[in-house]
């Protein structure tokens, strides 16, 4: 669901631009902007994907130590 609603919203944008639907130059122009919005949505989430795989095969190696909940909160 994660990759699919991205690759679901480029694919709708794209169908638009391609209708010719789209007579506005500003309209336009707002659908381009989504589309880079939501191409760089799903590189984020596929590189999640990645690095979760290239931790699983042991290629990734964490360093887990405790930390104070509340100094992760201010960190947030």
């Amino acid at each position: 669901h994660e990759l699919r609603t991205p690759l679901t919203s480029i694919r709708m944008f794209i169908e638009t631009l391609q209708s010719g639907r789209l007579r506005d130059p500003e309209r336009t122009k707002e659908v381009l902007d989504l589309l880079a919005q939501e191409s760089d949505r799903l590189s984020r989430r596929i590189e999640r994907v990645l690095e979760w795989g290239r931790m699983e095969a042991g290629r990734r190696v964490y360093e887990i130590e405790a930390v104070h909940a509340k100094d992760l909160v201010e960190d947030a």
